[in-house]
């Protein structure tokens, strides 16, 4: 198995912030402005920069600069066009740098897995950066060629089975981020992408890209919005026998296209929906999740919600789907509990639980006790296409199971935390790609 690492991406840091910083204390106020927390912050580091030191004499400068830098980055697209104002709309930026300056520390897993680079980190000034990717996808007519998005570093492409990269032209597009790719069956140059960064909001949607030329070029499709809107894309798909036909999940609800992007219809208003997938052999069926599980029988027109077997609302912040065509009736919901964890800035597994008619009903196969999650922004199932009951589960760590999720065996060897997906490579049992 191999894990592909990002190639631009951030890093964690743990910082002492017992110091009393004004712009620290405002930046989790919305009654302030944004530009004066932006000067606060910029007066105060002028102050600052040179005295501050940790105990053991390494600067602890470069952790209060990422904190709010990381912050700045997530709130500045919105804050122009209203002059700094905060008030009014759901603060995502500000909520997720919350979640994350509160975790602890990172929690280390192993398996089998191998390190395929880079070695070496990227800087900004004295700062070493490395981080996560969002979603793994393959070329239908060649598993060895796999695009990988990354939440603020674009489209990644590899054709040797993920040991080399190249970057696809994205650079210079208005949003380089991307959270998810959908690829032509029936033409590989038709390829979509999902821009923004739904687990952390590193950036912000402006809608889905597409191109007709292998990803030489790019050109938008009907859903297109700006970065003030908010609005941000957690799964795209397409119709695996239709390729004009594709869904995009957001935090807004969930779009669907007929006419390959041309123009699009708000079909759901549900809200965070996170995670989305066709049901194998019958795409007029579809699943979506948020803390509840939708359903669909007439390829996205109309949903049902589904509580039959599945955890109250109130007890769980975040949905996972699995599903293979091994069963297509199979259907996988990993939970992740609303209640904290004995592990500070964590929240436990809430359970495993499987369907076998379709997702009309479920059953708890079992709660993987050692799994930590942070809610939307780690959780996942891979299911091998070939055994419905071989699948592995990713939050903080990973776990895998050969029973159908009735027992899990943890990963032990050090690897790099969090999974956003996790992919079984097609036609393969044992080949995972996680990000």
């Amino acid at each position: 198995m191999k894990k592909i690492i990002a190639i631009l991406s951030f890093f964690v840091l743990q910082t002492n912030l017992v110091d009393a910083q004004q712009w620290f204390q405002d930046m989790y106020d919305p009654n302030v402005n944004f530009f004066v927390v932006q000067q606060e912050f910029n007066d105060w580091w002028q102050l600052n920069k040179d005295s501050l030191q940790r105990e053991n004499g390494e600067s602890e400068l470069e952790g209060k600069w990422v904190l709010y830098k990381r912050w700045e980055h997530q709130m500045l697209p919105a804050m122009a066009a209203s002059n700094g104002v905060r008030l009014g709309d759901f603060d995502s930026a500000a909520y997720y740098f919350n979640r994350q300056r509160n975790h602890g520390p990172v929690e280390r897993s192993s398996s089998a897995w191998s390190y395929i680079g880079p070695q070496d980190a990227f800087r900004i000034g004295n700062i070493n950066c490395k981080g996560h990717l969002n979603c793994v996808r393959f070329d239908p007519f060649n598993s060895n060629t796999i695009f990988v998005g990354a939440p603020s570093g674009g489209l990644w492409k590899s054709t040797d089975a993920g040991q080399t990269w190249v970057l696809m032209n994205t650079d210079t597009l208005a949003q380089i981020g991307v959270t998810d790719i959908a690829i032509d069956p029936t033409n590989n140059q038709n390829i979509y992408i999902a821009t923004g960064d739904y687990a952390s909001n590193a950036s912000i949607s402006i809608g889905v890209l597409k191109s007709t030329n292998g990803g030489a070029t790019w050109s938008t499709t009907g859903l297109t919005w700006t970065t003030t809107q908010g609005i941000e894309i957690s799964r795209l798909i397409m119709h695996p026998q239709n390729p004009d036909i594709l869904l995009a999940a957001t935090n807004k609800g969930i779009y669907r296209t007929v006419d390959g992007g041309v123009n699009w219809t708000h079909v759901s208003a549900f809200q965070s929906i996170r995670s989305m997938e066709f049901r194998p052999g019958d795409p007029d069926v579809i699943y979506a999740c948020s803390n509840r599980f939708y359903r669909s029988t007439d390829g996205g027109t109309t949903w049902n919600v589904v509580t039959n077997g599945l955890p109250a609302t109130n007890m769980v912040n975040a949905l996972a789907i699995g599903v293979t065509p091994a069963d297509t009736g199979c259907v996988y919901v990993q939970a992740s509990s609303s209640a904290a964890s004995s592990t500070a800035g964590y929240n436990s597994i809430a359970g495993l639980y499987r369907s076998a008619d379709g997702g009309s009903t479920f059953t708890l196969q079992s709660t993987p006790s050692q799994l930590l999650t942070q809610g939307s922004y780690d959780l996942t199932i891979g299911v091998s296409p070939l055994n419905s009951n071989i699948l592995v589960v990713g939050a903080v760590t990973t776990a895998y199971s050969d029973n159908g999720g009735l027992n899990f065996k943890y990963a032990t060897a050090v690897a790099h935390a969090d999974h956003h997906d996790m992919q079984f490579a097609p036609g393969s049992g044992s080949a995972i790609y996680s990000a």
